[in-house]
């Protein structure tokens, strides 16, 4: 008995000692140890939960900086994706204190989720598929010259990129030459020192022309694991924008898992294939607007499989989709398909300016819908990400003028019970059907000029009215084509909700809400 009681001492002894290192005002959330090895059951818990968190921008002291932060711990998200990333900024932050803030966050996220009591998520960043000419003022770390027994210096940006690349601000990296491959190790080992530990590394067709196989890829893969075994929880998750990416003549997978484009599906009418193609839909061959669907474009069944680099076989990977934001692509593979690329549309974009309403709905319903299309994807929830349209941010939290947060929960939390795709989610009902009459209004809430897009069977005059809540007309236009936009000025309209209506002969009415800030 007193054996008994002296070991039940000791153990409250070592639990109180525990406890007291948190601080008194803190939950301290047990912390597993991956030890380089994660089974798929345990990665797919990650990838069921995450959101992008771009902290761009942001820092200790911006009230948006922790209510990101809150928002990722309140609902319990298992990975957030690039937190930072470093490549398109026109100069690099390197030598400015970039890897304080990182580690800053690193600590203050681990923070609000121990006062909740959970164990940290996976707090990840991106190595983009570019290289500024200012790497040149970057010096090797000691880890970069040990690890490839060179000579501390700088990095050489004309040796990163590729040879014939007369470039001279920045730059695509050739992954198969060895400055690159060192740089890309700083990187990464940087970042895991930081306490990252998932890594997107961009776009790996644009770096591998060279590197026949991925030999020079998968080398420095290894050597990026290899060193995370050592740090953090032993371990990091490295993704990339790829349908799955093989070792020369093997069945092993470059990636642990990999991160592509939604490819919500619509009608393109325009010339600007990055954005109109993404918001003035119609009924199409692939579905109503702002449906997820199988199409040539849509990875849905397309994703590799193989040999797991965390050491299990997979008939096909688990991936994740999320909102892209590129506005590069020439290609309009949503009408034509006739390209087959991971990148390259603004979902982002067509996704912000939709009404509340509708984004609420359509989170719901996409969370469930990409894993009715395939069992193995999941859904990327946008937190806080570029918004290229207008190259500000599109914020989920409540307050900044999109207000996701609850919608985030509810898909998360509640989506068994009534997320099911086309169930309580009818998005044809909410737009309308082919022959009806539609309006998009954006950027909403507007602050000054209001963009109006309208859609009609052909052959009609539409119509156009902005009323305010008691009915009273404020403006109003009239158009003779079935299809095109105008533009309302708010100045001089008080603060408030108005409806825009589109009306045409013998044609149902296209009603969107519209609030206006000053």
């Amino acid at each position: 008995m007193r054996q008994m009681k002296n070991t039940i001492s000791f153990i409250t002894l070592i639990a109180f000692t525990f406890w007291l290192s948190c601080g008194y005002d803190t939950v301290c959330a047990q912390v597993n140890h991956f030890y380089g090895k994660m089974s798929r059951q345990e990665l797919e818990v990650y990838l069921s939960r995450s959101m992008v968190t771009d902290f761009d921008q942001l820092n200790r002291g911006k009230r948006e900086y922790y209510d990101l932060i809150n928002l990722a711990a309140k609902s319990n998200a298992r990975c957030m994706h690039n937190c930072y990333g470093l490549g398109y900024a026109s100069e690099l932050p390197i030598n400015k204190g970039y890897f304080d803030s990182v580690r800053n966050t690193v600590q203050d996220i681990g923070a609000a989720y121990a006062k909740l009591g959970q164990e940290p998520p996976l707090v990840g960043a991106a190595i983009w598929e570019k290289v500024t000419h200012d790497v040149d003022s970057v010096w090797m770390s000691d880890e970069v010259v040990n690890t490839y027994h060179v000579q501390k210096r700088r990095f050489i940006f004309d040796s990163i990129k590729y040879v014939n690349d007369k470039t001279t601000g920045r730059a695509t990296p050739d992954i198969s030459r060895l400055e690159t491959q060192m740089y890309f190790y700083y990187l990464a080992t940087r970042y895991i020192d930081c306490g990252i530990e998932t890594l997107h590394m961009g776009i790996i067709e644009d770096e591998d022309h060279n590197d026949a196989g991925h030999v020079a890829t998968w080398g420095l893969l290894c050597k990026i694991r290899d060193y995370a075994a050592n740090h953090n929880r032993g371990l990091v998750l490295l993704n990339a924008d790829s349908y799955g990416v093989r070792l020369k003549n093997t069945d092993t997978l470059l990636y642990d898992y990999c991160i592509v484009p939604t490819r919500v599906s619509g009608y393109y009418s325009g010339n600007d294939s990055t954005w109109t193609s993404m918001w003035n839909y119609h009924e199409s061959e692939f579905g109503g607007p702002g449906q997820i669907a199988h199409t040539d474009c849509s990875p849905y069944g397309k994703i590799l499989g193989g040999l797991s680099p965390l050491g299990w076989y997979a008939e096909t990977m688990p991936y994740q989709v999320w909102l892209d934001n590129t506005l590069t692509s020439n290609c309009n593979c949503l009408v034509a398909a006739t390209c087959y690329t991971v990148y390259g549309f603004d979902e982002i974009s067509w996704f912000a300016l939709q009404t509340e309403e509708y984004r609420n709905k359509w989170l719901c319903y996409a969370a469930a819908r990409v894993n009715e299309l395939d069992k193995n994807c999941h859904f990327v929830m946008p937190a806080r990400k570029i918004f290229t349209r207008h190259w500000t941010y599109y914020s989920a939290m409540n307050g900044y003028g999109f207000n996701q947060e609850n919608a985030i929960y509810h898909a998360w939390n509640d989506k068994q019970n009534d997320c099911e795709p086309n169930s309580n989610v009818n998005l044809r009902e909410l737009w309308g059907d082919g022959d009806d009459v539609g309006v998009v209004v954006y950027p909403n809430p507007v602050k000054d000029l209001a963009n109006i897009v309208y859609t009609a069977p052909p052959g009609k005059i539409v119509t156009i009215k902005i009323v305010d809540i008691i009915g009273k007309t404020v403006a109003q236009f009239t158009n003779g084509n079935n299809r095109g936009n105008c533009t309302w000025n708010t100045a001089g309209v008080p603060t408030g909700v108005y409806f825009c209506t589109a009306s045409a002969a013998q044609g149902k009415v296209g009603k969107f809400r519209i609030t206006i800030l000053k």
